[in-house]
C-alpha cells in the first residue's frame, strides 16, 4: 500500500475542527450521477477525501474490460473538481483498509452498496457517522455504456 503524504492535512482539520468526510468509488466515465454523489456528500462536512479504485481492483471487482478510463485520468479528473479536497489511489487491500487509514468524521456511501452487517462492522470500527446516498436514478456507467451499443 502507498503511503499517503496528503492526509497530512488531516491533523491540520482535525486542530482546526474541520468535519471530514470520506467516500471512493470507481468513478469510471465521470457523469452527472457521480457529480451530484460527491455534491451532496460534501454538504455533510467541510473537507472531501475521495478514494479512487486502482485499476487494478477495478479489473478485479468488475472484469477485465474495465476501468473504461485508466486510474490517471479518473484521477486528474476528480482532483480537477473545487468540492474534492485530497484525493486518495485505493489498491487491492484488506477490507476498510482505507476507512481505518482516513479515519473520517463521516463515511459517505452509495445506498446499497454495503449490507446492513457491513454498516455496524464499519461503524464499530471506526466510530464515524455513515450516511447513505440514494444513487441518481437511470445513471451509472455501465447503464450509459449499455446504450452506445
Amino acid at each position: 500500500m502507498n503511503s499517503f503524504p496528503e492526509l497530512k492535512e488531516v491533523i491540520d482539520w482535525r486542530l482546526e475542527r474541520k468535519i471530514i468526510i470520506y467516500t471512493q468509488g470507481v468513478f469510471d466515465n465521470f457523469h452527472l450521477g457521480h457529480m451530484s454523489f460527491l455534491n451532496k456528500a460534501k454538504d455533510y462536512g467541510n473537507k472531501l477525501i475521495v478514494g479512487i479504485d486502482s485499476d487494478d481492483k477495478v479489473k478485479k471487482r468488475k472484469g477485465i474490460n474495465r476501468p473504461y478510463q485508466r486510474y490517471s485520468d479518473r484521477f486528474s479528473f476528480i482532483c480537477g473538481l473545487q468540492i474534492v479536497d485530497v484525493v486518495i489511489k485505493k489498491d487491492i487491500a484488506p477490507k476498510w483498509t482505507y476507512l481505518k487509514m482516513v479515519s473520517p468524521d463521516i463515511w459517505v456511501v452509495s445506498k446499497g452498496m454495503y449490507t446492513y452487517q457491513d454498516i455496524c462492522q464499519a461503524r464499530k470500527l471506526i466510530g464515524c457517522e455513515i450516511i447513505e446516498i440514494p444513487r441518481t436514478r437511470n445513471i451509472s456507467t455501465t447503464i450509459l455504456q449499455a446504450k452506445k451499443v
